[in-house]
């Protein structure tokens, strides 16, 4: 296998299916739980760029409202697996939800409800307030420095890039701070390369989950896209084909920028042209 991914999806709703039947005894088995984890995160990303997503009204006591019960045991999987943590991915998965109901009363061209406001800005005050070194005390104690090192940064440079998608998603920001924060994502993932082949095979040889990379440096401007060029470079040096298709994306969506677009986020209309579904991980 490559790491071309067009046939997940089939792999992602059986283990979604797999996972719900783990639940009822995840609490006595810490396997059961690390599955559970890596199936629904794989799940919030994935549906983090689906186009096609169904527009869903904003109803208070569905799950869209926010309210439900945590997707996600705390048990350091997705610090260790991914880079990231629970509450980060959590956020993700409010995002998305929020914009399919924002979605639907654009598209029907409707006065949304007053919680969809409330939910927006209980959402902006939990993004804004995010810390880049949320939960670092979860961190796996067995991992050595360089590790514990490396971890922190990918944790940091998640909470940034859930900072890009809210803004390209939800709520627009002044331009001069995305640009800043899309530049600086840039440059903590070419540290991490760097830090990687500074310490060794042992570490160079496992690629960066590629979700934070992918929703920042499509949001590029031109000026700025000689890091995001250097750091897709040495993602593709690792083999794995799914990030040479998500290479592919943001090149168009740069393209497609510099044409006049102003549609956000930037690699929508480069998916929804291509009725093309990416996992970036």
């Amino acid at each position: 296998m490559n790491g071309d991914m067009d046939q997940f999806w089939a792999h992602l709703t059986a283990s979604m299916r797999l996972s719900a039947l783990l639940r009822p005894v995840a609490v006595l088995r810490p396997r059961s739980r690390s599955m559970i984890n890596i199936c629904n995160f794989l799940h919030v990303i994935s549906e983090s760029t689906n186009w096609s997503l169904v527009t869903i009204p904003w109803d208070e006591s569905s799950p869209a409202s926010m309210t439900a019960a945590p997707l996600f045991y705390e048990d350091g999987t997705l610090e260790i697996t991914y880079g990231t943590t629970a509450s980060h991915i959590e956020l993700i998965w409010r995002i998305t939800r929020l914009t399919q109901a924002t979605r639907y009363y654009e598209m029907h061209q409707i006065s949304p409800p007053p919680g969809v406001q409330t939910a927006l800005d209980r959402l902006t005050v939990a993004v804004e307030s995010l810390r880049t070194v949320e939960n670092i005390q979860r961190l796996p104690q067995d991992c050595d420095e360089h590790a514990q090192s490396l971890l922190k940064q990918h944790i940091e440079t998640f909470a940034l890039s859930i900072k890009v998608y809210f803004y390209s998603s939800l709520r627009t920001c002044d331009q001069e701070r995305m640009d800043l924060c899309v530049q600086e994502i840039s440059c903590k993932l070419n540290a991490i390369e760097q830090q990687k082949q500074s310490m060794g095979k042992h570490y160079a040889k496992t690629a960066t989950i590629a979700w934070p990379g992918f929703i920042a440096s499509c949001e590029s401007r031109q000026d700025h896209r000689g890091l995001w060029r250097r750091w897709w470079s040495k993602m593709i040096g690792y083999g794995i084909g799914n990030i040479e298709a998500l290479w592919s994306i943001v090149q168009e969506s740069w393209r497609l920028k510099d044409a006049g677009s102003a549609i956000t986020p930037a690699w929508l209309p480069v998916l929804k042209a291509n009725r093309k579904f990416i996992l970036a991980v």
